[in-house]
């Protein structure tokens, strides 16, 4: 039990001299802050259009690879843009891509 109580003693007074000192606490809220709005802008998504020969295209490939037995499907749409499709099986497919992409 004492172990214990020196560990948390000797936490407690690292800790405190961690937030009493800003040479350490500034980089680290700066750093923190990048990591956090960086995930953010990599991780946000937005729904890429799709025409109705792509959507048609990757039903029949879902019915392939997963043995879908379902006969139709319908088209999910925001706005005026095909964004995906729903199958009858209840399997349903939204075509998203990153914010920002690197690639092209």
């Amino acid at each position: 039990m004492k172990i214990i109580e020196e560990i948390l003693v000797q936490i407690l007074t690292h800790l405190k001299t961690f937030i009493t000192n800003p040479m350490f606490l500034v980089p680290t809220v700066w750093v923190s802050f990048g990591c956090v709005a960086s995930w953010f802008v990599l991780s946000a998504k937005k729904f890429q259009a799709l025409s109705s020969k792509d959507v048609k295209t990757l039903w029949e490939s879902h019915k392939q690879f997963s043995q879908c037995k379902a006969k139709k499907f319908e088209k999910i749409s925001k706005g005026e843009k095909i964004i995906g499709y729903r199958c009858n099986c209840g399997y349903e497919h939204k075509q998203r891509r990153p914010l920002i992409n690197f690639g092209a």
